[in-house]
């Protein structure tokens, strides 16, 4: 007896549609027990006399690489069934029933198990996805164990800011000796339990992704690759197309993709460096303090500002008055029966005299104004000498800084010692920080511009290859089907990449056969759906419409799909059986498929000498158990 096990390919097995007749007949497909190419295989074949049997692997045909890994588990699983009853098995996969096949062998080669009962395994369009494992132990984890894995750093990583904290304030002890035996057993103590978590994870990673480890992969060359037929038409699409991807090179983001918007953006840094302003109490303490100290000089002007009090206080009292008087509370100064005019003459006079008097009069008045707008509160100083509201007054900070941009602009233009005397004095002071800060403002705002776009450039041509580079990675990732959490997705090559055996494709002569026959279905697709054409057009429903042109498609228009619909592929299968152990054949094999067998079966060509004593270690004791276990 001998058993045949058939493995389909991605989306192969799929659930019915919703409200499907599961009465309905439909054609079975290659791999199920009473499809043409399971009647043929039972018409040629058979095992030690018997009947061969026929058994369809069903999984669940996603283009999931965790997906064909659990399939692989349980194909495995049943290799061993068979292999505990001693009958001779093969086994043959289509497309991705093909990867399926080779990760239960890669899983057997792990387990040390060289399943002396398989004589073949066939593979036929399989594109194996090459993968490769996250370069950083830590982007290798679950996400759960990364977790652990930052938690148990963090002792270690608190003592190391103790220890910078000691480094950086001096009390670090670089000539004592016994401060650093101290200092090297505290960190190999902090440090334990990461190295601990690391060792064990380690391990848990080894075990894990054990596919990866070189050992298990010679094995698994060693045991099985002998063993191993391809075919696989050189034009295969699915072969081909997914092969391609990794040297597929395209530019879906522009260099300066993001610099229009983060330009734009940049218009509004001002405003919003302003607001941020306001709202940060110790940076507006901190620039009322620096100009208390650094531009008024109000500590410096101390003793003038004693001498100049009394003198300041008559000066205030007129100005008060002044005030008043133009407001239209009095018409004459109480007290002194003066007018407007004689109050002005005389704060003139007051003014004059101080200058004469005190010479840095200017400089320290400018001094006394700042300190009682923003220093003093109705004559008494603010707490602690800061600025008033202690900086969480919005309204004190916005006056502050709205008075240092007009009051320091008019100073630097216009000295105030030159300053005009009357009415067109004051329009002068007035208009200067008028026209002069709206056009400085212009400037710095055009130089922020200008640096944000040029950071943009740079910002944007580094982000653009990143985001293709991780939207070609999501594509391959979906292409191949990678969902795994700690590899990364590379390509499809024509061999599993534990096989250090090329992959010949099919001969010219037997691949025409097969592109012949995709060729035809494509012919009758055609006219089908020149048939339907006037029908399409009046389908509103895109959903209906879409549908109905699916339902034109018999999916043979693709030469992946057509390998089982080819006489002479089967018959090709039937000699690569039949060479085995355990599979009779009735009646003949043509001889262009036994010279296409002979011109497709692989020869180990490996250059690896580790491998290579591998193979001759493992064979023998392969040829052995063969040799041992009983014909049924």
């Amino acid at each position: 007896m001998a058993t045949l096990i058939t493995v389909h390919g991605t989306f192969a097995h799929m659930p019915l549609p919703p409200g499907e007749d599961p009465t309905k007949a439909t054609t079975p497909q290659w791999w199920e027990n009473d499809s043409a190419f399971s009647d043929e295989m039972r018409a040629r074949l058979s095992g030690d006399g018997q009947p061969l049997t026929i058994d369809p692997f069903v999984w669940s045909g996603d283009n999931s690489e965790r997906g064909r890994r659990l399939a692989a588990r349980r194909l495995l699983d049943r290799f061993e069934q068979i292999e505990a009853t001693g009958q001779r098995y093969a086994a043959v996969g289509h497309s991705h029933g093909g990867s399926v096949l080779a990760n239960a062998l890669l899983l057997a080669a792990a387990e040390k198990k060289p399943l002396p009962g398989l004589q073949t395994w066939l593979t036929v369009g399989t594109p194996f996805v090459e993968l490769r494992k996250e370069r950083l132990l830590f982007l290798r984890l679950p996400l759960i164990f990364k977790a652990i894995f930052i938690g148990s750093l963090m002792l270690f990583f608190m003592f190391a800011f103790d220890v910078a904290g000691d480094f950086f304030n001096g009390r670090l002890g670089f000539d004592n000796e016994r401060r650093w035996q101290r200092l090297g057993m505290s960190t190999l103590l902090v440090s334990l339990p990461f190295l601990v978590y690391y060792v064990g994870v380690w391990w848990f990673d080894r075990a894990r992704l054990f596919q990866y480890r070189k050992p298990v992969r010679d094995r698994a060359h060693a045991f099985f690759a002998d063993r191993w037929l391809a075919i696989t038409h050189e034009d295969d699409e699915a072969v081909r197309g997914l092969g391609a991807i990794e040297s597929t090179n395209f530019k879906i983001f522009s260099s300066e993709f993001a610099v229009p918007v983060i330009a734009l953006s940049s218009v509004f840094l001002l405003p919003f460096a302003y607001l941020s302003l306001l709202s940060a109490p110790n940076t507006m303490v901190g620039i009322a303090q620096f100009f208390k100290t650094e531009v008024y000089k109000l500590e410096d002007y101390s003793p003038e500002i004693e001498r100049m009090e009394t003198d300041l206080a008559k000066l205030r009292t007129v100005r008060r008055q002044i005030r008043q008087m133009r407001s239209g509370i009095a018409t004459r100064s109480p007290g002194t029966g003066q007018d407007l005019t004689a109050l002005i003459k005389e704060r003139r006079k007051m003014r004059r005299e101080m200058r004469q008097k005190f010479p840095e009069f200017r400089e320290v008045s400018r001094a006394v104004r700042f300190k009682r707008r923003f220093f003093e509160e109705r004559g008494r100083a603010c707490a602690n000498g800061q600025l008033c509201g202690a900086g969480e007054d919005w309204k004190i900070n916005s006056k502050l800084l709205f008075y240092l941009v007009t009051d320091e602009a008019s100073t630097l233009v216009l000295d105030p010692d030159q300053r005009p005397r009357g009415t067109f004095g004051r329009l002068l002071t007035a208009l200067i920080p008028i026209l002069l800060v709206p056009i400085v403002f212009a400037v710095v705002s055009v130089a922020f511009v200008l640096l944000v776009q040029w950071l943009a450039r740079i910002f944007s041509f580094g982000l653009s290859l990143a985001l293709d580079r991780a939207t070609k990675s999501e594509i391959n990732r979906a292409a191949l089907g990678n969902d795994t959490e700690s590899e990364v997705a590379l390509r499809a090559i024509p061999r599993p990449n534990w096989v250090q055996t090329k992959a010949e494709f099919l001969p010219t002569e037997l691949g025409d056969l097969v592109a012949a026959r995709s060729n035809e279905a494509a012919v009758e697709t055609i006219a089908r759906l020149r048939n339907m054409l006037s029908e399409l057009t009046i389908i509103e429903d895109v959903g209906n419409r879409n549908q109905s042109l699916l339902a034109i498609l018999s999916w043979q228009e693709l030469i992946h799909m057509v390998y089982f619909e080819v006489p002479e592929i089967r018959s090709v299968i039937v000699a690569a059986l039949a060479s085995k152990d355990g599979f009779d054949l009735k009646g003949q094999v043509d001889s262009r498929s036994m010279d296409a067998l002979a011109q497709i079966q692989p020869q180990l060509r490996t250059t690896d000498p580790g491998a290579r004593r591998a193979v001759g270690s493992a064979s023998g004791a392969n040829d052995q158990a063969v040799a041992a276990s009983p014909s049924v």
